[in-house]
C-alpha cells in the first residue's frame, strides 16, 4: 500500500483528534519516535490526560481486514488482490511495552493510577461495498 495513504490516514486521524477532543483535557502528541531496549518504536499520535495516557495507532486501509489477536499478520483483500500487513494488535502491544519502559511505568496491576490504554483506528472515508445484484 502507499505510505502516502498511510500518512494521509494519520493527517486525517490527527485533525479528528484536534478536532473532537479538549485541549485543557487532552496533550497530543503525534508521530514521535520512542527508544527502547530492542531499538525504536514509532507512535503515530499519543493522547495524555487526567484520564490516562493513549496510544493511537491509525491504518489508513479499504476493503475487507482478516486477522485475529495471534496471527503475525493480517490481510486485506480489495478487489480480489489480498495484501498483508503487520498485525496492528501486536504492534501496539510492542509500542505499550517501550513507552512504559520509556516513562518507567511498571506494567502492573498495582499502578492504580495510571492508565496506559492502546486504540486502533482504521481510518477509511469511502468504504468498499460490494455491488448487489
Amino acid at each position: 500500500m502507499s505510505s502516502f495513504r498511510g500518512w494521509f490516514g494519520e493527517k486525517k486521524a490527527a485533525f479528528k483528534l484536534w478536532l473532537w477532543l479538549d485541549k485543557k483535557d487532552y496533550q497530543r502528541f503525534d508521530n514521535l519516535i520512542i527508544p527502547g531496549n530492542n531499538g525504536t518504536s514509532q507512535l503515530d499520535h499519543l493522547l495524555i490526560s487526567t484520564y490516562g495516557i493513549f496510544i493511537i495507532e491509525t491504518k489508513n486501509r479499504t476493503g475487507w481486514i482478516f486477522g485475529s489477536e495471534k496471527q503475525q499478520k493480517w490481510t486485506q483483500t480489495l478487489h480480489g488482490t489480498k495484501y498483508s500487513f503487520q498485525n496492528p494488535l501486536k504492534q501496539t502491544y510492542r509500542q505499550k511495552k517501550v513507552l512504559s519502559e520509556f516513562l518507567g511505568i511498571k506494567e502492573s496491576r498495582n499502578q492504580q493510577y495510571i492508565l496506559l490504554s492502546i486504540l486502533l483506528v482504521i481510518v477509511n472515508s469511502k468504504p468498499n461495498y460490494p455491488q448487489m445484484l
